[in-house]
């Protein structure tokens, strides 16, 4: 469990070159970002390094929808005139390293949203397994039945 995609060090001003796209200021203003990442708003996704995974912008730019609703509680009927909440992960260009505005940027931070919801700072990855192949005895290819997974296997998944 990291706090961030390259591990528990702790994000500073000071960082260079700059890891992830996330409001650097010291109030919403919209000039107060002092754009130290380099961007206002949305960054390219190959913006920054990816994570040992070879995965761009795990944090910060925008929320991630990911798949699933937000769980009923006991006893809680769903709502039949809203949309189901679904989850977001990760935080976007608006909040901060450590939650002083909007949301802390974290691998672990959550929030909820409507389905019928949209923003700038909310986006969507997709994602797939990969075939790796083998050469057998006679020099053919032959597709492996086992799949690597790269990420998360969330491509059958409803949103």
């Amino acid at each position: 469990n990291q706090s961030f995609p390259w591990g528990n060090e702790e994000y500073t001003d000071s960082e260079s070159p700059r890891k992830m796209n996330i409001w650097e200021g010291d109030s919403m203003k919209k000039k107060a970002n002092r754009l130290l990442d380099g961007y206002l708003g949305l960054a390219p996704a190959v913006a920054y390094d990816p994570n040992a995974y070879g995965v761009f912008n795990m944090v910060g730019n925008v929320w991630e929808w990911v798949a699933g609703t937000v769980p009923l509680q006991p006893g809680q009927r769903p709502a039949t005139d809203q949309p189901p909440l679904k989850v977001l992960r990760g935080g976007s260009f608006v909040d901060t390293v450590h939650g002083r505005f909007n949301h802390a940027v974290r691998v672990s931070t959550r929030q909820t949203n409507s389905a019928d919801s949209a923003a700038s700072n909310i986006g969507f990855r997709c994602c797939c397994g990969v075939v790796e192949k083998e050469e057998d005895d006679v020099g053919e290819q032959q597709p492996q039945q086992r799949r690597r997974r790269t990420v998360w296997e969330e491509q059958d998944q409803e949103f």
